[in-house]
């Protein structure tokens, strides 16, 4: 047994900061998969995004790069992108439809 990522995903609503949920949703235990996009727009036009991989064999945090205009895209398509430890445990199917949307 593990943390539900339904827990998880209602803890970071709790945040009193983007880091804060971050910090949250970084954590080790998690009974299944999760992806989270995680965001801030500052009054001055300063952006922080990140992106938030769960699941039971540990959490990987992405911050995710904008050009210097504060533009930058990222696509999340049901495959672990960059949690390294959940792609190579075989925790997931590469489902085809999922690599086909990813080439978009």
């Amino acid at each position: 047994m593990g943390r539900g990522v339904s827990f998880a995903s209602r803890d970071a609503l709790q945040a009193t900061s983007l880091k804060d949920a971050v910090s949250r949703l970084d954590v080790a235990g998690y009974a299944g998969g999760l992806s989270v996009n995680l965001g801030r727009l500052s009054g001055e036009g300063e952006t922080e995004r990140y992106n938030v991989e769960t699941s039971p064999q540990g959490t990987d945090v992405l911050e995710i790069p904008t050009d210097k205009d504060g533009n930058g895209a990222y696509y999340h398509t049901n495959l672990y992108l960059h949690n390294k430890a959940a792609a190579d445990a075989g925790s997931q199917a590469h489902i085809e439809s999922s690599k086909h949307r990813l080439t978009k």
